[in-house]
């Protein structure tokens, strides 16, 4: 889930663990530890994923910038 040097991407929940936080707390974790590492964390997003950039909308507003949009 980390992409060099401090990015996260691929998250993925199995459908039988979602809308439980898992999400959250995984990105949540990573995120501390690459900004303990020294590196600003951050997420990548393919705007028409609707459903995981509402996620890093909602809940990781700290690591998830929009940058051109139309």
């Amino acid at each position: 889930m980390c992409h060099p040097p401090n990015g996260m991407s691929r998250l993925h929940t199995l459908e039988e663990h979602r809308r439980r936080g898992y999400a959250a707390l995984g990105t949540q974790y990573l995120s501390k530890r690459v900004a303990q590492r020294g590196f600003v964390p951050f997420a990548n997003n393919v705007i028409e994923n609707t459903a995981s950039y509402k996620f890093f909308e909602n809940n990781h507003s700290d690591i998830f910038k929009v940058f051109g949009e139309n």
